[in-house]
């Protein structure tokens, strides 16, 4: 392994060596490039410094694999004998494994599985930056695993950009390294994208300006997948990308592909990449960084209750990440196509998923081994709020009961390696004899479709899986499910074959991923029949109902297809969906995503459902309800009988018989809700309650009555009482209805204490007040003040009127609250100017 002495962590070992006999923990912090990833635990395990297993984790299973086929190849083994790696569906582990590169969903199910993990000697979090719910927590475990049972197994944090010295404090017996990278200089340029721009067109802009200026490959960063395409197919548009070699680089790529990617090339390459490239992976030759500063980011929204991944803003320390790839071999160029004044207002750090992330899977599977969420030891703990609610979840479901402990149910659905609503969606299925289906689309929807939208053939794949029994009692359906499920059976029946696939627009290796998984769930249900027969999609139905009750959506606009779950939120259908006129729909997926400059929620994997299917199955929880409204349209009060479930009314039957008092109430309603306006609520109805709220800031101790909501509302009922129209309300006079709220000594008060009108001193004329909250005040022209001798005063004498003094033109040129500071002041210079503008007029 001498190629080891070639990275720059190879020059700090001895350091690490010497620490690692004084303390059982280190955090390393290590820029791109220094080789910690590879050279530090092929160094460990080359000095024979740890006893047990070495498990290094990564964030991406990307990574995970590539590092541990690098690391073979520089100790000459086989991947799976001395160095392997475990993700999703693959484990390239032996016996004889001694160095196994994981993902964090791996280490945090080893430790459900193994509480003590008793083979490992280290575990080694590389990248710590990133911050997975599946990554904290594993650290709290094991932080906590190494205090009470085993102080042995070491710990190693490694990370570019975190500060090191929380870590060193909360890991405890830990020391601190630093260590440099051969990095270059790179400079950076900050070129705004306007609105107008695309960020594809306007990548492709700054490559052909850098092009003959710089010699290296080229790495753009975008958000996505989609982006990904955009910017490819406009780069490959342009005459001058026929020297290079594009290519895209995402995790839902095969390995071999991504390793052609990153391979070194005498070729120039435009490689453009998802955030997958900004740690970890190792691109040689990287000369010219195209920063987008945009990635796609998983959040919880608690208000609708849905995970959203939409793009959104990367971080400084991302930027700073992104950037450095241009360092590694010489000096560098990074354009980001942001302003530095986002720049600067942008985080320094990422936000970590458990301050941002729906718990409530971590919070089962602790609960499940017997820890308490609340108490481990948690290097950043999740919001308390965000504990709360994933308690009461998985109370809501069964899965704990009322104290917090698991249930049986609970264990059954924790067993399963995804959220604990679809845990809970599988028992269902198999309960009613549908779980390979059910399991397999589940698996097909967890990530990407595997339907490529662009060159889909639809007329190449049949539809006509399904055992249609036309039921008396049920219509045959409309749904998304059976097209998605004919597409796993046609990338079946072409042996998962990525080029018979891709001819057709589906994506053999989402199919081939999606069966594994189905496969897995079915085996966790303990299911004897695991063959993929698909059911009558009213068995799928239900099962959606009973495990999605709160996702069912009912109709409100024909036109823009916008639909209105029964938990209220308001639903767009997907345009590719092949449900189009259904009343009723449930939807197996709800995403955010941006339309228009507006982020809406959509759904997915659409299955029509009919009336008939609500009322068997929620035959309890549907109301019979009569209300009373205005018809928005022809203003008329009408009365409205109707079933609802959840926040959707439907059967709705309308009827004109009401009473006078269900006029009057509707109408108040309205008039509260903003929805209707007053014609006579005029500027002296509004001068009447200046006057209210300025006695009741000023002087509540005068006592009299202050107008807020609640006499705002029986305002409304007043005027809308005996009235059998709009237009007799709509006319009436307000002012009179309003001071008829207010006793005959409370309205002689006000008149007192906050007059309408104000008479100068000098009887010269009237002026009328505004009051404005606490102030009180009065336009007056200079000449109208001569001969007052005292500042004007209202409210007995204790509030000083405020005094805005015009000119001639009717201008203000002073405002005070002291009228002789202005006769012996500023008075002296206005006079002198003015008086030479208006010699007509009188000045003293």
């Amino acid at each position: 392994m001498k190629e080891l002495s070639e990275l720059p962590i190879f020059k700090s070992f001895g350091e690490i060596r010497n620490a690692l006999q004084d303390v059982t923990n280190l955090v390393i912090k290590s820029p791109t490039g220094s080789g910690k990833s590879l050279g530090l635990p092929l160094l460990l395990l080359r000095e024979n410094l740890i006893d047990g297993l070495i498990i290094v984790v990564q964030p991406r299973r990307i990574a995970a694999r590539f590092l541990a086929k690098k690391a073979a190849g520089l100790t000459h083994s086989k991947v799976g004998d001395l160095i392997g790696y475990q993700v999703r569906f693959e484990n390239k582990t032996s016996n004889d494994t001694k160095l196994v590169y994981v993902t964090d969903g791996v280490l945090f199910r080893k430790i459900l599985s193994d509480r003590f993990l008793s083979r490992v000697g280290m575990v080694i979090f590389d990248e710590f930056h990133e911050r997975s719910l599946q990554m904290d927590t594993s650290l709290a475990l094991l932080k906590d695993l190494q205090k009470k049972q085993r102080p042995s197994l070491r710990l190693i944090i490694t990370s570019a950009t975190l500060r090191p010295e929380n870590l060193n404090k909360y890991l405890g017996n830990s020391h601190i390294i630093k260590l440099e990278a051969r990095n270059y200089p790179v400079e950076i340029l900050y070129r705004k994208c306007e609105r107008s721009e695309s960020i594809w067109k306007k990548t492709s802009l700054e490559i052909k300006r850098l092009i003959n200026k710089y010699d290296g490959h080229i790495l753009v960063f975008v958000s996505g997948a989609y982006e990904i395409a955009k910017v490819i197919y406009q780069i490959n548009s342009e005459g001058w990308s026929k020297e290079f070699k594009v290519c895209a680089l995402h995790g839902e790529m095969r390995l071999d592909d991504q390793e052609k990617v990153i391979k070194q090339s005498e070729r120039r390459k435009i490689i453009v990449s998802t955030n997958i490239a900004e740690t970890s992976l190792t691109i040689e030759g990287i000369q010219v960084v195209i920063d987008t500063g945009l990635a796609k980011k998983s959040a919880f929204d608690p208000v609708r209750g849905v995970n959203i991944l939409i793009p959104q803003k990367i971080s400084k320390s991302s930027a700073d990440q992104r950037a450095g790839r241009a360092g590694r071999t010489g000096p560098g160029f990074c354009i980001r196509l942001w302003s530095k004044n986002d720049h600067d207002c942008r985080d320094d750090f990422e936000p970590s998923a458990v301050a941002r992330l729906d718990i409530s899977e971590i919070y089962l599977n602790l609960r499940a081994i017997g820890e308490d969420p609340k108490s481990i030891l948690w290097f950043e703990a999740p919001p308390e709020n965000s504990l709360i609610r994933a308690r009461n979840m998985m109370v809501k479901s069964g899965a704990l009961n009322s104290v917090g402990e698991i249930t049986e149910k609970g264990k059954k659905i924790v067993k399963f390696p995804i959220s604990p609503r679809l845990g809970m969606a599988l028992l269902t299925a198999k309960e009613l004899g549908c779980l390979p289906a059910f399991a397999l689309l589940l698996a097909l929807t967890e990530d990407r479709s595997p339907i490529i939208h662009k060159d889909f053939k639809r007329d190449l794949i049949s539809a006509n899986q399904f055992k249609n029994s036309n039921r008396a009692n049920y219509p045959e359906l409309d749904s998304d499910l059976k097209l998605l499920l004919s597409v796993w059976t046609y990338a079946k029946e072409e042996s998962f074959s990525i080029d018979r696939c891709k001819y057709v627009g589906v994506h053999a290796i989402r199919c081939q991923e999606a069966e594994k998984l189905a496969l897995r769930f079915c085996t966790i249900a303990k299911e004897e029949n695991c063959s993929f027969e698909f059911p009558d999609m009213h068995d799928l139905s239900k099962v959606m109902l009973i495990a999605f009750s709160d996702q069912i959506a009912y109709l409100k606009s024909r036109g823009t297809k916008i639909y209105l779950s029964s938990s209220g939120a308001k639903l767009h259908l997907n345009k590719r969906s092949e449900v189009k006129e259904a009343e009723w729909v449930i939807p197996l997926k709800i995403v955010e995503k941006p339309i228009k400059g507006v982020v809406n929620l959509e759904m997915e994997f659409v299955t029509a459902i009919d009336e008939k299917m609500i009322t068997d199955v929620f035959r309890d929880s549907l109301e019979k309800k009569s209300e009373v409204i205005l018809n928005p349209e022809t203003r008329k009060v009408i009365r409205r009988n109707f079933n609802q479930f959840g926040e959707i009314k439907f059967n709705i039957k309308e009827s004109e018989s009401v009473s006078e008092q269900d006029i009057s109430l509707a109408y108040t309603k309205e008039l509260i809700s903003k929805n209707l306006v007053l014609k006579k609520w005029d500027s002296k109805v509004d001068s009447f309650l200046d006057r209210i709220e300025f006695i009741n800031q000023n002087y509540p101790d005068y006592g009299i009555s202050p107008f807020d909501e609640g006499n705002r509302n029986q305002l409304f009922a007043e005027v809308c009482s005996g009235a059998k129209s709009w237009k007799e309300i709509k006319n009436k006079e307000v002012l009179p209805v309003l001071m008829n709220m207010y006793s005959r000594e409370e309205l002689d008060l006000l008149q007192q204490a906050a007059p309408k009108d104000f008479v100068l001193s000098n009887n010269k004329r009237a002026y009328r007040i505004i009051y404005n909250c606490t102030k009180a005040f009065i336009r007056v022209k200079i000449q109208d003040l001569y001969d007052v001798q005292n500042h004007p005063r209202i409210s007995f004498n204790n509030h000083l009127l405020t005094l805005e003094i015009l000119a001639p033109n009717d201008r203000c040129v002073q405002v005070t609250e002291n009228l002789n500071e202005f006769w012996s002041g500023s008075y002296i210079q206005i006079k002198k100017e003015l008086s030479g503008r208006y010699p007509k007029h009188e000045w003293r």
